[in-house]
C-alpha cells in the first residue's frame, strides 16, 4: 500500500493527545457523605471496574477514527502488481518510415499510434524511458511523455529489433532497476537478427504490439539505374514494385536538370515488378528524378540521380602502334596512349583505367610484377598474342595472375561463328539474336586452359577466340589470335569496336548516380586545387562536415547518419562546388515482408505476444493500475464514530 499524500501521516502525532488525557485521569471526582457504606462497597468496586472498560473502548472508538480519518486524507491506493515501484517501463514507438502505411482507417500507422498513446494512457507514478529510432528519452513522467510523443516524426533509418533490446538492457543498468517492462510498437518489418541471439534477460519483460494494416498496398520506385551508355545513347531505367496491388497505365516522369524531360506510362501486375526506360542524350550532365504518384506511401515515389561529367578512360597500350585501336579509342571519348615496351615507365602504369599488351612477343618478369596488383586493384587488362609469342612468358602472366595456363599452338583455319549476345559483357550490343553475319577467321592463335573464364567470342569447334577472366575486383580479358597481321581479319570485323569498347567499362555502370541514406557510404573527390579545408556537403538550406580522409588523389568523403532527407546535395570547397551527389531514402524498409511475431514469442517467459496497440495500452494501465482506499478508510472512520457514540448511550457504568 502506498499514499498519494504520505506528508499527511505526521497527523497520527496528535493520537498522543487522547491517550495522555486517558492515562493523567485529568476529571476531578466529588465526594459524597453517606450514612452508612458498608452495604455499597460491593456497588462502588463493580461500578469502578466497568466504568474503566468503557473509557478504554471509546478511547480506542476514537483513536481507531482519527487514524482512519487521517489516513484517508493521505490517500493511500493499492498497487496491481507486487514490486512494480522497482521496475522500469520502457516505451518503444517505431517512427521508421514504413509507419506512413494507413490503416483501414486511412490514418497513418504512427499517427494513429500515437493518438492511442496520447489519449489512453493513463497519469501514473514514477517515470517512463521513452525510445524511437532517433532519440533515447529518459525520466518523462507520464505528462511529459505525452508530450514528447506529439513531437516524434518520422525517421528514415529504423533500429533493429536486437538494438531496441540492448538499449532496454542499457537504461536498466544505468538506473540500477531490478528489470524492465518494454513495450514495443512497431510493423515489425523483417530484419535480419536471429531469434536465438537477441540480447533479453531474465529480468526483463518484452510486449511486441504489432502495429500493421489488415492488408498492405502498395507501389514502390524500388531502384534506378543506367542501363545503357555509349557514345549514341544513354538510356535511364527505374524498377517498380507492386504489393498486393494491379495497377495499369501507370504514369511515371523524368525530370532533368529541373525541367520535365519526358513522361512514360507502364502496367504492373500484382506482385510482380515492371521496368521503366528513359533515352536521353548521351551528353546530359546534372541531376535529375524519376517521379509517379502514390498515395498509400509517400517516400518511396521518387529517386534522385546524378549523371557527372563523363570521365575519359585512360587506356594504355604497351606495345607497337596499333591504327585499328587509334580508331576504336577516339581523343573525344578516351586518353589513349601507346608506349614501346623498352620506353615503357612501369611506376606510372597504376595511373590507367584499361591496359592492352598489344602483340609482345615476350612479358618480362618486372612487368608481370607490376600488372598483377593492377589487375587485383586498378583497372582491366587485355592481352594479345604476337604471332611469334614466347610462349613460357605468357605462361608465367597466367600462373602470376591465378587464371589458368598456356595449352598449346595452333596453325590451321578457324572461323569465328559464336557470340555470347547474352553474356553481361554484351549488354545492349545487339538488339537480338546475331545471325546471317560474315565472320571472320584465324589462321594461327594459342589455346588456352583457363579458370573461371567465359567466352565472349568463339571459333566453329567451341573453343574461345576472346575470353573473359575476373581476377580481384577487376577482369583480364585474353584474345587467342594476333590481330595486326595475316593470321586474323577481326581486326576488319564490326564485332571488334563492341569488344574493345567495352573492355574499358565499368563492371558496374549504375555506381554513382545515387547513394542510400542511412547507409555507411564513401564519396570520392579529386583532390585538385583545394583550400585545404574541410568539404562539406549542402542542399542549400542544410549543410554539415561529413567525416573524411585525404589521399594522395583524392578526398573521401563518409556519410551515414545525415543527410536525413533525400535530394541533390553538393559537396563544395568554401564557395566551389565540387561535385554532386543524389541522396534517397532505403527501399529496404518495405521490400521485405513481416517478421513472424508468434515465432518469436514461442516458448519465452519475457516476451508476450499482443494483438493491438490498444491491447498494449491495457496491459500498460493494469501494470500501473490502483485502488484508491480513502473511501473505505473514511467509512471505517463513521463506523468507529458511531461505535463511540453506541457505547455512550448503552454502556452501563
Amino acid at each position: 500500500m502506498q499514499f498519494n499524500h504520505p506528508e499527511i501521516l505526521a497527523l497520527l502525532l496528535v493520537l498522543i493527545i487522547p491517550i495522555l488525557i486517558h492515562l493523567f485521569q485529568l476529571q476531578r471526582f466529588k465526594k459524597e457523605a453517606f450514612t452508612n457504606v458498608k452495604f455499597l462497597r460491593q456497588i462502588e468496586l463493580e461500578s469502578r471496574k466497568s466504568s474503566r472498560i468503557k473509557k478504554l473502548l471509546i478511547l480506542a472508538s476514537r483513536l481507531l477514527a482519527l487514524t482512519c480519518l487521517i489516513l484517508a486524507f493521505a490517500q493511500p491506493v493499492m498497487k496491481k502488481t507486487d514490486g512494480q515501484e522497482n521496475r522500469k517501463t520502457i516505451i518503444y514507438l517505431d517512427n521508421s518510415l514504413s509507419m506512413q502505411a494507413a490503416d483501414n482507417n486511412g490514418s497513418e500507422l504512427l499517427q494513429n499510434t500515437k493518438r492511442i498513446l496520447i489519449d489512453e494512457l493513463q497519469s501514473f507514478p514514477g517515470d517512463f524511458a521513452l525510445i524511437t529510432n532517433d532519440k533515447i528519452q529518459e525520466n518523462l513522467q507520464s505528462d511529459l511523455l505525452r508530450q514528447e510523443l506529439t513531437r516524434i516524426t518520422y525517421y528514415p533509418v529504423r533500429k533493429d529489433l536486437s538494438q531496441i533490446f540492448l538499449e532496454a538492457e542499457t537504461i536498466t543498468d544505468n538506473e540500477r532497476y531490478a528489470g524492465s517492462d518494454v513495450y514495443i510498437f512497431s510493423d515489425f518489418r523483417t530484419s535480419t537478427y536471429e531469434i536465438d541471439t537477441l540480447p533479453k534477460r531474465d529480468r526483463n519483460r518484452y510486449y511486441l504490439i504489432p502495429v500493421r494494416p489488415d492488408r498492405f498496398q502498395n507501389l514502390s520506385l524500388d531502384s534506378l539505374w543506367i542501363s545503357a551508355f555509349d557514345r549514341n545513347e544513354l538510356k535511364i531505367s527505374g524498377r517498380i514494385q507492386a504489393q498486393n496491388i494491379d495497377e495499369e497505365n501507370l504514369s511515371v516522369s523524368l525530370v532533368l536538370n529541373g525541367q520535365l524531360f519526358g513522361k512514360s506510362s507502364v502496367s504492373i501486375d500484382k506482385g510482380n515488378d515492371a521496368t521503366v526506360e528513359f533515352s536521353v542524350p548521351p551528353e546530359t550532365m546534372g541531376n535529375g528524378a524519376m517521379i509517379f504518384s502514390d498515395p498509400r506511401l509517400g517516400f518511396d515515389n521518387s529517386l534522385f540521380f546524378t549523371l557527372p561529367e563523363p570521365i575519359k578512360p585512360k587506356v594504355l597500350v604497351i606495345g607497337d602502334y596499333s591504327n585499328y585501336i587509334q580508331r576504336i579509342y577516339t581523343s573525344d571519348s578516351f586518353e589513349l596512349t601507346f608506349q614501346e615496351l623498352s620506353n615503357l615507365n612501369q611506376g606510372e602504369i597504376q595511373d590507367y583505367d584499361l591496359i592492352v599488351l598489344n602483340e609482345l612477343d615476350k612479358v618480362p618478369a618486372p612487368l608481370i610484377k607490376s600488372l598483377n596488383p593492377y589487375v587485383q586493384e586498378i583497372g582491366n587488362l587485355v592481352i594479345i598474342p604476337s604471332a611469334q609469342p614466347d610462349l613460357a612468358s605468357y605462361q608465367s602472366i597466367f600462373s602470376a595472375l591465378g587464371i589458368g595456363r598456356v595449352s598449346s599452338e595452333f596453325e590451321r583455319q578457324k572461323t569465328i561463328i559464336s557470340v555470347s549476345d547474352d553474356h553481361p559483357f554484351f549488354n545492349n550490343v545487339f538488339k537480338g539474336e546475331v545471325n546471317n553475319f560474315d565472320y571472320p577467321e584465324a589462321t594461327y592463335g594459342i589455346e588456352t586452359d583457363f579458370r573461371s573464364s567465359a567466352p565472349l567470342i568463339s571459333f566453329d569447334d567451341g573453343s574461345p577466340f576472346a575470353s573473359e577472366i575476373p581476377v580481384g575486383k577487376n577482369r583480364v580479358f585474353w584474345i587467342s589470335s594476333p590481330l595486326k597481321g595475316e593470321q586474323s581479319n577481326f581486326r576488319d570485323s564490326p564485332l571488334i569496336v563492341p569488344l574493345f569498347y567495352n573492355f574499358s567499362l565499368p563492371e558496374n555502370q549504375a555506381d554513382g548516380v545515387y547513394t542510400i541514406i542511412g547507409r555507411a557510404n564513401e564519396l570520392q573527390v579529386s583532390n585538385d586545387s583545394l583550400s585545404g579545408n574541410a568539404l562539406k556537403i549542402t542542399n542549400g538550406k542544410e549543410e554539415y562536415i561529413p567525416l573524411q580522409k585525404n589521399t594522395s588523389k583524392e578526398v573521401q568523403l563518409f556519410t551515414k547518419d545525415y543527410p536525413l532527407l533525400p535530394g541533390v546535395y553538393q559537396v563544395v570547397d568554401q564557395s566551389r562546388v565540387l561535385s554532386e551527389e543524389a541522396f534517397n531514402y532505403d527501399r529496404e524498409l518495405i521490400r521485405r515482408g513481416y517478421t513472424n511475431l508468434n515465432r518469436l514469442a514461442e516458448g519465452s517467459n519475457q516476451i508476450k505476444l499482443l494483438s493491438t496497440p490498444e491491447e498494449g495500452l491495457r496491459e500498460l494501465n493494469d501494470m500501473f493500475s490502483s485502488r484508491s482506499l480513502w473511501q473505505l478508510f473514511t467509512i471505517f472512520a463513521l463506523i468507529f464514530l458511531v461505535l463511540e457514540m453506541l457505547i455512550q448511550k448503552f454502556f452501563k457504568n
